[in-house]
């Protein structure tokens, strides 16, 4: 069985009170239903009937981080090595932001997709109006993406969904021999989280914005839960790689 196959959902029958999984829970969720889901960045606010088909939600967390490891070396004397890195760096997406030659040390940032180097799970959504199922499939890490569900009450909510993520990897380039080096890479993720409703009921509910932080081989977690289970993040590896290729 893969890393997705189990689907953690929330309440399955109709009336089901899935806000009994929430914290923090707002008092504006009584403007507009009777639960409320929170969802990644914001609270996603549910409004479902005693009667009809209402929408039924999972969140496939990511699975484990890959290791931390970020370490090699090379069969390189360190002045080459360190003009390697240099030339190699500047060919790539990432922003040089430090660099010191004397003490090998060199600090990038990487802004861009987040899903070339995050793993923020999967919302799994089952629903159905009077044109027929509206299932779907969101891998949170999206950058950007509208989450279409349809509720007990005849009504089609859309959500606007935002992640962005800053990468800031520290580099340390060492004379091991005179023809060896080794360089070791530590990254950190910074992730932003926002979330906000296009249409649905009025008034609406208000966005809210959460950041989470972690490094190489941990798993950042938001304040917001699905399923009692939080919503988190995890690096899929690419960036570390990505890193560690600069002396190749």
């Amino acid at each position: 069985m893969g890393p997705y196959s189990k689907i953690r959902r929330l309440g399955s029958s109709p009336g089901a009170l899935w806000g009994g999984l929430l914290t923090n829970y707002e008092q504006g969720a009584g403007m507009i239903g009777r639960a409320g889901v929170k969802l990644g960045a914001s609270i996603v606010f549910v409004a479902m009937a005693t009667t009809g088909c209402a929408a039924k939600i999972g969140y496939i967390p990511p699975p484990a981080p890959p290791s931390a490891a970020g370490t090699q070396t090379v069969k390189l004397a360190f002045d080459q090595a360190w003009s390697r890195l240099i030339a190699n760096s500047g060919r790539t997406f990432f922003v040089i932001n430090n660099i010191d030659k004397s003490s090998g040390f060199m600090n990038l940032s990487y802004t861009g997709d987040p899903q070339e180097f995050l793993d923020c799970g999967i919302l799994n959504v089952q629903s159905q109006n009077i044109e027929g199922n509206m299932d779907g499939r969101y891998p949170l890490a999206r950058e950007r993406q509208v989450i279409h569900f349809h509720t007990g009450l005849n009504v089609d909510m859309y959500l606007q969904h935002e992640i962005t993520v800053e990468g800031r990897a520290n580099i340390v380039v060492q004379r091991e021999t005179e023809q060896d080096t080794r360089m070791e890479a530590t990254v950190r993720y910074i992730v932003r989280r926002n979330a906000r409703y296009l249409s649905g009921f009025s008034p609406l509910p208000p966005g809210i914005s959460e950041t989470a932080s972690f490094n190489s081989g941990q798993t950042g977690n938001f304040s917001s839960a699905l399923d009692g289970k939080q919503i988190s993040c995890v690096s899929t590896g690419a960036f570390e790689r990505a890193l560690l290729s600069l002396l190749n």
